[in-house]
């Protein structure tokens, strides 16, 4: 499943509470603003089309960066080289990665 997939079958309602509670983990305030500004990234999202991408998607265990590696997870789901963050990629990319199984 691409993440374009996942965002179109949730609800922002429903998601809403995970969020605030990583910003709470890492002891950010969730204001009314942070709220506001969450819920018009998603439904940026859903109004993106999403770029043709090769990558997955993945959570690293205890590792919060927000990572994910180039190809090579679907042939070695425990190789760790090569990962890339997500800050620098534009969000219609994030939009076509696959999301790995066990991140779903």
């Amino acid at each position: 499943m691409r993440l374009k997939d996942l965002v179109m079958q949730v609800a922002y309602e429903d998601i809403e509470p995970a969020i605030a509670a990583a910003f709470e983990f890492f002891g950010l305030e969730c204001s009314e603003w942070r709220k506001t500004n969450w819920r018009k990234v998603f439904d940026t999202l859903r109004s993106m089309e999403p770029a043709q991408e090769d990558m997955i998607l993945k959570v690293v265990p205890d590792d919060v960066s927000g990572y994910y590696d180039e190809k090579t997870l679907r042939e070695h789901p425990d190789y760790q080289d090569g990962l890339y963050s997500l800050t620098a990629t534009p969000w219609c990319e994030w939009l076509g990665m696959e999301v790995d199984v066990d991140t779903l």
